[in-house]
């Protein structure tokens, strides 16, 4: 299947960013349109359309998927989802590739693995053909999250200190999402792991 114009939600965010920078670094990038809340506050290159959309603003969602082929988003408990997968199919997206979290598969009693379990059940009932990607703990969250207590405090409080993990870059995320928006075109689940030996 040929690949039409791509929507990046969320192109200013980590993994969104991320995302646009590997499809504009390809030798024959995709036409590539992102989302942002508020144009005035995001620059992107200008090879890349530029929507306002919010995904918590269903008044916006026609113009998010205009003639929208592939759509990369990302769980947000706050949309109206089963809005957002009407008008993505209104539009005719075709695919659709979710950022999800591993928890929908190991926790799904937690309000994370909750809220990425409904995104995922909306999407497999609109019809859409799709990818979930199903990331572990991102490697960013121990400079965000975990530095900063330990730099306040000394320690790093766990959970389950017993426990192992391994943070998943994302770059590995980006990687797995965008050969799902580019090459492929059929439903699967992908879980993005970094193994410990």
């Amino acid at each position: 299947m040929a690949v039409g114009k791509v929507l990046i939600v969320g192109a200013s965010g980590g993994v969104g960013r991320s995302l646009l920078q590997q499809f504009l670094a390809t030798s024959n990038p995709p036409s590539i349109c992102v989302s942002t809340r508020d144009r005035a506050k995001v620059t992107f290159p200008s090879s890349v359309e530029v929507v306002q959309g919010d995904l918590e603003d269903k008044s916006s969602y026609p113009g998010l998927f205009k003639g929208v082929d592939r759509a990369f988003i990302y769980a947000n408990p706050r949309a109206p989802l089963a809005q957002l997968l009407s008008a993505a199919k209104d539009s005719n997206v075709q695919y659709i590739v979710l950022l999800s979290s591993m928890r929908a598969e190991r926790d799904p009693t937690s309000t994370i693995g909750k809220i990425h379990l409904e995104a995922e059940n909306v999407i497999k009932e609109s019809g859409i053909a799709y990818t979930f990607i199903r990331p572990g703990n991102f490697s960013s969250n121990t400079r965000l999250f975990w530095a900063p207590i330990m730099e306040k405090t000394g320690k790093l409080w766990m959970t389950y200190p017993k426990s192992q993990t391994a943070p998943v870059a994302e770059d590995d995320i980006v990687s797995s999402a965008s050969l799902q928006v580019l090459i492929f075109d059929y439903i699967c689940t992908v879980n993005v792991h970094t193994y410990m030996s």
